[in-house]
């Protein structure tokens, strides 16, 4: 239970802490072509998106079946 807990919170301290320097340092940036983003956070939101859709799908899918046994 400690491992798993340990795994959550490391990830969620690791997002953070990109977001957080990616928030600080983007707003020194003024030219649009020279990013220095460690995360390009739109594409994370569309794989987010597409990742949970997914995972709906496939629960529906699974609810589905265990009904119809």
């Amino acid at each position: 239970m400690n491992l798993l807990l340990g795994i959550i919170v490391g990830v969620l301290l690791t997002i953070g802490t990109a977001f957080v320097a990616d928030a600080f340092t983007t707003a020194k940036v003024t030219s649009e072509t020279c990013s220095k983003q460690i995360v390009n956070w739109d594409i994370a939101k569309e794989r987010l998106h597409e990742t949970t859709a997914s995972i709906e799908t496939g629960w529906g899918r699974l609810r589905t079946s265990f009904r119809s046994l």
